[in-house]
Parts: C-alpha cells; structure tokens; sequence
C-alpha cells in the first residue's frame, strides 16, 4: 500500500511543478508586455538627444574600464568611474524642470 502511495505522490509533485513553470512562463510574458508599453515614451528632440549623448559617453567610459580592470589598475579604475559619474550630460543640462 505503501509503495502505491509513493507511485502517486510522484506524478502530482511532477504536475505541480509543471503547474509552477506555467505560472513564471506566464508572469514572463505580463513583464514583458509591461516593458514593451514603457519603451514607447516620447521624448523631445533635446532630451533625446543628451540622452544619446550620456548613453554614448558611458559606454566610451566602459570599455576603457575592461582593460584597466583586467590589469589590476584599480586607481585607473576608481579614476574612469569618477569621469563617468561627472560626465553624465543630463544632470549637467537639465538642471531647471522642462514644462509638460
């Protein structure tokens, strides 16, 4: 009787657990529809333009942090990050709040 009860427990862990990968499939696609919608915002033409501007100077910034990283230079390291932080165009710019 024993043994029947363990062949029967065995599948119903397995249906809920299946169960369980449904749900987080199912929450993946809410997310990601979630972040679709959000992707749609419309900038004006300064914003967006500082904005690809910043985007550009920190990826620039990035990668020369690669191979002070990989050489050990973290003074180098600690350096590229301040000029990062201070090179972020839209805290430099947008300092007064734009109408809506």
């Amino acid at each position: 009787m024993n043994s029947y009860r363990i062949f029967a427990i065995i599948p119903f862990t397995l249906f809920i657990a299946s169960c369980s990968d449904l749900h987080l499939t199912h929450e993946k696609a809410e997310a990601k529809t979630h972040i679709e919608q959000v992707t749609q915002i419309q900038l004006d033409d300064e914003i967006h333009e500082l904005l690809q501007q910043e985007m550009q100077a920190i990826q620039t910034g990035m990668m020369s942090l690669v191979p002070a990283i990989a050489s050990g230079d973290w003074e180098k390291v600690a350096d590229i990050g301040k000029n990062i932080e201070g090179s972020y165009l839209l805290k430099q710019k947008l300092t007064t709040p734009r109408p809506t």
